[in-house]
C-alpha cells in the first residue's frame, strides 16, 4: 500500500511506505456544534518511548458506515539496532485505507490489514466539538527480527476546517522582496488516493517583476491538502513553463495561512522570491 509523507514532500522528494495496521477509535458524541465525524482531521501521537508523529485523516460517515484515508505528516522514526524493533514503529504500522462502522453512542472502529506478520493498533478517545483526546497502544509481531513489540502513548486531535474563499496577504523573500498575493481557494469534496484534499484556484501577484496572475498546475498533486498542511503548485499565465511553489500551514478553522516558502522554478525568476508570510481569509 502506497502513502506519500509530507515531511519529505516539504523538502522536495516523494517518500512511499508500505505498511498496515488495525485501528479501534471510540470517539465520543460530535459534541454541541453538530460538527460531526466526516471532515479532514489531523492526529498527534505522542509515544512514551518513541517520539511523536503526526497523522492526518480524512473520515467519511455514511450512516453507521465509517471509511478513512490516511496521509502521514512527519517522517517516521530513526530504525533501531537489533534486538530494538523493526523500523517504522510505532508509528509506521497504518495502512492507507480503513473501514469500520460507528453506533449512536460515538463508539468508532476501524481496521486495515494486519501490521507485518501481524499486530495491532487501537485508539481511544473522546471528543469535544472539533477536538479528541485519548490514549493508543500498539503492538507488533514480526519474524524479522524476531519479536513481539509493544507501544503506547497519548493522542490528540483537531478538526480542520474547509477550504474555500480569497485570501490575501504579503510574502516578504529573504532579499526584502514584498510580493502582495491574493488567491482563490477551494478544496474537493473527498480526499484523492493519496489520503489528501486537491484544491483548485488561481492567485494575483502584486510587486513581482515577473509574473501577475497564474492558475494551479493540473495535476493530482498540483494542490492539495493533508490535515493543516497545503502544497500548492501555480502556473503564470505568461509563463507556462514557470512553477511558484507556495507550501503553508492551515489554522483549524482556516482563516490564515502560514506560508512557510513560497520560491519559483524555471523561466527568468528560477530561484528567486523565497520568502514567507501570512495569508487571511477575506
Amino acid at each position: 500500500m502506497k502513502r506519500y509523507s509530507l515531511a519529505f514532500l516539504a523538502a522536495a522528494a516523494f517518500s512511499l511506505a508500505g505498511c498496515g495496521g488495525s485501528v479501534t477509535t471510540t470517539l465520543g458524541n460530535p459534541g454541541p456544534d453538530g460538527s460531526g465525524i466526516t471532515g479532514n482531521w489531523q492526529l498527534a501521537l505522542t509515544s512514551t518511548g518513541y517520539g511523536s508523529t503526526t497523522y492526518g485523516i480524512y473520515l467519511t460517515q455514511a450512516g453507521s458506515a465509517v471509511s478513512g484515508i490516511i496521509g502521514d505528516q512527519d517522517a517516521y522514526p530513526d530504525c533501531w539496532s537489533p534486538p530494538a524493533p523493526p523500523c517504522a514503529f510505532p508509528f509506521g504500522t497504518i495502512d492507507l485505507v480503513l473501514s469500520g462502522t460507528i453506533d449512536s453512542a460515538g463508539k468508532l472502529t476501524l481496521n486495515s490489514n494486519p501490521a507485518y506478520e501481524g499486530g495491532s493498533f487501537s485508539i481511544t478517545a473522546s471528543t469535544v466539538r472539533s477536538t479528541l483526546i485519548g490514549t493508543y497502544s500498539t503492538t507488533l509481531v514480526t519474524t524479522s527480527p524476531a519479536g513481539t513489540w509493544s507501544d503506547q502513548g497519548t493522542i490528540s486531535g483537531t478538526k480542520i476546517g474547509t477550504l474555500s474563499g480569497t485570501y490575501k496577504g504579503t510574502v516578504t523573500s529573504a532579499a526584502g522582496v514584498s510580493t502582495s498575493i491574493a488567491t482563490t481557494l477551494s478544496q474537493s469534496a473527498s480526499p484523492n488516493a493519496y489520503g489528501f484534499l486537491e484544491v483548485s484556484g488561481s492567485a494575483d501577484f502584486t510587486g513581482s517583476s515577473c509574473f501577475t496572475s497564474a492558475t494551479i498546475l493540473s495535476s493530482d498533486l498540483g494542490a492539495f491538502i493533508g490535515n493543516d498542511i497545503m502544497f500548492v503548485n501555480f502556473v503564470p499565465a505568461n509563463s507556462p513553463s514557470t512553477t511558484i511553489k507556495l507550501f503553508g500551514t492551515l489554522s483549524a478553522d482556516t482563516k490564515t495561512l502560514d506560508v512557510t516558502y513560497l520560491w519559483v522554478t524555471g523561466g527568468a525568476c528560477d530561484g528567486e522570491d523565497l520568502g514567507t508570510g501570512t495569508l487571511t481569509l477575506q
